[in-house]
């Protein structure tokens, strides 16, 4: 059995609290870097994730004749151009995009390897996989609790639907 001295009880607290301090920085802080602002024609964006442009993107009027013709399981590798409708609120993990026609397609981002701002709208341009799901009522409940809905209305998500969604792998944000 090894015997530890005082001195050695003394530096072994410092040093733990310090590793819990860093490690619990570092986890908060991993998606929420500053973001360089970019610039495309006269529009200033906020980019996140790998890098994008707003070229050859798909506009919104096409986005939901182009989800209508997938299957559950289909995914389309595409870049798409539309507004912002809700973002999580915990911490921006997941944002929707408004498509028109009532419809909405759920983004999330590629490995959770970044995030955007809890207030983030206007125009978006994502880069990444289309596919269409089953969402459970579980994850409907989910998400409309991370949008800051009321308990009724998530209590009375009780029907799975079939859901327009995005794994993005960049994003970029247009500066009102």
């Amino acid at each position: 059995m090894k015997v530890i001295s005082k001195q050695q009880k003394h530096y072994k607290k410092p040093f733990f609290l310090l590793l819990a301090t860093l490690i619990f920085v570092s986890c908060n802080n991993k998606n929420h870097t500053p973001q360089v602002p970019v610039q495309y024609g006269s529009a200033t964006f906020l980019s996140f994730g790998s890098s994008i442009d707003t070229e050859n993107s798909i506009q919104r009027d096409s986005l939901a004749g182009l989800y209508e013709s997938l299957k559950i399981g289909d995914s389309l590798a595409l870049k798409v151009a539309a507004p912002i409708k809700k973002v999580c609120t915990k911490k921006g993990c997941w944002m929707t995009l408004d498509m028109g026609v009532d419809k909405e397609v759920m983004v999330r981002f590629k490995d959770y390897s970044f995030f955007v701002p809890t207030n983030a709208s206007g125009l978006a341009y994502v880069d990444g996989l289309a596919f269409v799901e089953e969402t459970s009522v579980e994850d409907l409940r989910h998400y409309a609790k991370d949008a800051g809905e009321d308990k009724a209305t998530i209590d009375a998500i009780n029907v799975s639907e079939k859901s327009y969604s995005f794994v993005a792998t960049a994003v970029l944000i247009q500066v009102k």
